[in-house]
């Protein structure tokens, strides 16, 4: 008798506990990236809550540690996380990661100043305009081929911000970022004068996916990766992926 409970337990036990993850609780590195992900908002913004309630729907935790996106990337890439989010796709990831199923799409614009009326169609109308990118972003392989070769002028710094109040001293020209957050961006850190002086080409520099990567040097990441997917494709089906960012957009996400 005493034995037959024992095999009970034990079988209670690989019913439940996921095969190959030792533990109940995954941990992700990201950045500040708002509205999409910031201690600043609710569940740490729209794409950590899609995050978190995918793996729930698997009955694993998520553990969200934001860090400057350099950071996030590299420890990632060691290692040192089981996951990070939200990038895009370019060939360098790929090398080093797995690619979840697409969570979110967005459309990346140039960002101008209304006084200086701006128009483009190829990487070659770019030039002898100052543009001011974001360390670790990936503004597609177009313009990544036509830096690299000399054809643009480019000013990099580590935060968003920073480029926006570039843009509006006339230190740089261009400012390529997604248009929800950029928006976001001017309305809650500039004023009504300083926004009111901004806008957007509406032709999209890269118009994509962004992903949650899980790193190639782990052994449960190919196993995260279809539990994750399952929990995404869960949340798909009853609409709460497109309902959490419709909410977003709709401000429900911003603190009280």
């Amino acid at each position: 008798m005493k034995y037959e409970r024992l095999s009970l337990a034990l079988f209670l036990v690989f019913l439940f506990v996921k095969p190959g993850i030792s533990a109940d609780t995954v941990r992700l590195s990201t950045g500040e990236w708002p509205p999409y992900i910031s201690k600043g908002l609710q569940h740490d913004g729209v794409v950590a809550h899609i995050m978190t309630d995918a793996f729930a729907a698997e009955g694993i935790a998520v553990e969200i540690i934001l860090l400057p996106w350099k950071r996030a990337y590299e420890q990632a890439k060691a290692g040192d996380f089981d996951g990070t989010f939200a990038w895009s796709k370019n060939s360098d990831r790929k090398q080093d990661f797995y690619y979840s199923d697409p969570v979110f799409r967005d459309s990346m614009v140039f960002f101008h100043l209304k006084q200086t009326p701006f128009e483009w169609e190829t990487m070659d109308d770019l030039k002898g305009l100052r543009i001011g990118c974001t360390l670790e972003y990936n503004y597609g392989d177009a313009f990544r081929t036509a830096e690299h070769a000399g054809k643009l002028t480019v000013d990099w710094v580590s935060k968003d911000i920073q480029n926006f109040r570039k843009l509006l001293r006339e230190r740089v020209a261009l400012v390529p970022l997604e248009s929800s957050v950029g928006y976001y961006i001017l309305q809650n850190h500039f004023t009504l004068e300083e926004i009111q002086r901004v806008t957007h080409h509406p032709k999209a520099i890269r118009a994509g996916a962004y992903y949650l990567l899980f790193p190639k040097r782990l052994d449960t990441s190919q196993e995260l990766l279809t539990i994750f997917n399952s929990g995404l494709k869960k949340l798909r089906q009853r609409g709460a992926v497109d309902k959490y960012l419709k909410n977003s957009q709709d401000g429900h996400y911003r603190k009280q």
